[in-house]
């Protein structure tokens, strides 16, 4: 299992025989077991590491994750949609959220994703996560867009 930490500047470190790697936890779907599949990154965004479950972890490395994964996971709640911009690699959404506007990166082959409760959930290259609690709820130009990148 892998073996975790915080440093004194709330930097995730990965401990191996190589030596300790700062990482940026990224998790991976679904997104209905936040604390489940979580891939470790390096710094180039490689995975080096992938946690199948927190709770297999020991308490210590289980809590330094536990922590790092509160304070960068992010839920946005999307109120409407300005713009979306499709360049090379990646797909640009300005928006307007309840926290006040937001610009955002996707690639180009993530799409968002429909939940059971009709919600729709966009996550960014940061691994924020975008959610429109009721795409009907939008405006006609806001739905217009949201429904062309609906898979």
């Amino acid at each position: 299992m892998p073996q975790l930490n915080s440093n004194e500047a709330g930097q995730l470190l990965l401990h191996s025989q190589r030596g300790s790697i700062p990482v940026r936890p990224v998790a991976c779907f679904p997104w209905s077991e936040p604390n489940n599949y979580i891939s470790l990154r390096n710094e180039a965004g490689m995975e080096v590491g992938f946690i199948h479950s927190a709770a297999e972890l020991d308490h210590s490395s289980r809590t330094a994750l536990e922590t790092t994964l509160r304070q960068t996971r992010f839920v946005f709640e999307v109120i409407a949609i300005e713009n979306v911009e499709d360049e090379f690699d990646l797909r640009t959404w300005s928006v307007k959220t309840r926290q006040g506007r937001r610009s955002f990166q996707t690639k180009l082959d993530e799409w968002p994703r429909t939940l059971e409760t009709g919600a729709v959930m966009i996550r960014d290259l940061s691994g924020d996560l975008y959610q429109i609690k009721d795409p009907t709820a939008l405006d006609p130009a806001s739905q217009k867009l949201v429904w062309a990148y609906i898979e």
